[in-house]
């Protein structure tokens, strides 16, 4: 029994605010830190200190750049993925993943971290959409350049398949032959990002019905 005390008094001083605000708290905000929008607001913050962690724009600018970025490796992978050795296309796949892992680790941060009222919802309903979208093309550009669809029409088809794992968890086009297991952990991860997007938009979407229902 001495032992049990031991853990529960050990777990009680290690957790005094519970697991949510304090260990994944912590890991989240590390994780934070290989955020592109994290580091362009912290230096415009730091270069214009009027209004700072106050100012939209620079988050929503780069959402907009993330998007485009991922726009353009859907188009490069679908001209050029077959015309390069296989370790640069998994390069391309790593540097198309980094837009939706930022995103999850933003919508982790603003589910866990995030302690300040929304500005507006209507403006954050917007950017969620916006990064749904950022979502499913980069996954797409991540199918062609992992070589995960090999038809001729690779960019439509990928689109298209990336749209509908996002929205119905449904499998990739020609899931049957989808053999290697980085294509796999592909498809799991797109369903894990964008359930977790959805499922935030949905709790803050009823969290504003009940505060307008107050009103």
């Amino acid at each position: 029994m001495r032992a049990l005390d031991r853990i529960i008094v050990w777990f009680d001083r290690k957790l005094p605010d519970g697991i949510y605000k304090g260990v994944v708290r912590q890991v989240i905000e590390k994780a934070e830190k290989i955020s592109v929008c994290h580091w362009l607001n912290q230096v415009i913050d730091h270069r214009i200190p009027d209004n700072a962690n106050k100012r939209q724009w620079p988050s929503e600018l780069w959402s907009f750049i993330s998007l485009g970025i991922g726009i353009i490796l859907l188009l490069l992978a679908d001209h050029f993925r077959n015309d390069i050795p296989s370790w640069s296309s998994w390069l391309a796949v790593i540097f198309a993943l980094y837009f939706p892992l930022e995103i999850f680790i933003f919508g982790l941060n603003w589910v866990f971290v995030h302690r300040g009222s929304l500005h507006s919802y209507k403006r954050s309903l917007a950017g969620f959409g916006l990064n749904f979208v950022t979502v499913v093309v980069c996954f797409a550009a991540a199918f062609l350049w992992g070589k995960c669809i090999q038809k001729t029409d690779g960019g439509l088809t990928a689109l298209y398949s990336s749209m509908r794992i996002a929205v119905t968890i449904g499998p990739i086009e020609a899931q049957d032959k989808v053999v290697h297991w980085q294509c796999r952990s592909l498809i799991i991860g797109e369903v894990v990002v964008a359930y977790f997007l959805a499922i935030t938009v949905i709790a803050y979407l009823v969290g504003a019905v009940r505060r307008n229902a107050k009103e």
